[in-house]
């Protein structure tokens, strides 16, 4: 990072240096913040189908895991599609 021309004095390159770390660390918190609003949908979903009851759709179904985990697939490759083409990640 160039510093800016009024850092000459202590108090401006330590201004300065703040500046920087407040930057990185927005940045930081901002891509933090994308990922866990991509996966807790899917942490959501999986929860709400571990639920152990009598009468839930697919049971019988041998394929019913398999539907349900491509389904996860596709809800999580589409978020992340989606905040490419917002770019946000």
């Amino acid at each position: 990072m160039v510093l800016k021309a009024d850092s000459t004095s202590p108090t401006g390159l330590m201004n300065e240096l703040n500046a920087i770390d407040a930057e990185t660390l927005n940045r930081r918190t901002y891509v933090f913040t994308i990922i866990a609003g991509l996966f807790l949908p899917l942490g959501f979903f999986t929860g709400l189908l571990g639920i152990n009851v009598g009468g839930m759709p697919g049971t019988e179904n041998p394929f019913a895991f398999w539907m349900v985990t491509a389904l996860c697939v596709l809800f999580g490759a589409g978020s992340v599609g989606w905040a490419l083409a917002k770019r946000w990640l």
